[in-house]
């Protein structure tokens, strides 16, 4: 996968693995956002996850672009996006997505983790069902400060005062 920016949208590419021929193109939004070597670059820049791969399920990407807020569902055949959501959002500041299954990722903010389903309905319906949330939202002063980790059937998770361990 690659990304191509020609303005608004930004277009994300699959490429054939053996001859490089694009496969598809798909477009999404883009947050404006100011260059780093901007005069105010010191002030803080909209970024809404870390910069990851898309995570790969069965029939699908789970893709979360560093210049846009949205998490974007896409076929993997056609490109076509079945989810644009911004719901991941609304709890902290730092968001990470960890595939768990062929159909289940879990979404991680600075104080919530929560696994979703993709769960389809037919070819290009889908819908995203929450499986799990952590039982307990973690306090502000324990966020989560780093990479979510899965080893073993187990989510790590490292909080700023231990580590938290998830089956």
């Amino acid at each position: 996968f690659t990304l191509a920016r020609y303005e608004d949208p930004v277009y994300l590419a699959c490429l054939d693995a053996w001859s490089g021929r694009i496969r598809w193109l798909t477009g999404y939004p883009a947050t404006q956002r100011r260059a780093s070597n901007s005069p105010d670059q010191f002030r803080m820049r909209p970024v809404f996850w870390t910069n990851h791969p898309p995570v790969a399920l069965a029939d699908h990407l789970v893709v979360t672009p560093l210049d846009s807020d949205v998490m974007l569902v896409i076929e993997r055949t056609t490109g076509r996006i079945v989810d644009a959501n911004r719901k991941a959002l609304q709890s902290g500041y730092r968001h990470d997505v960890i595939g768990l299954s062929d159909s289940r990722f879990v979404v991680a903010g600075s104080q919530t983790l929560e696994c979703v389903e993709v769960a389809g309905h037919g070819p290009g319906r889908v819908t995203l069902r929450p499986v799990w949330t952590f039982p307990e939202p973690i306090q502000r002063n324990n966020e989560i400060v780093g990479a979510v980790t899965l080893s073993d059937g187990q989510l790590f998770v490292p909080l700023r005062d231990e580590l938290l361990v998830v089956d």
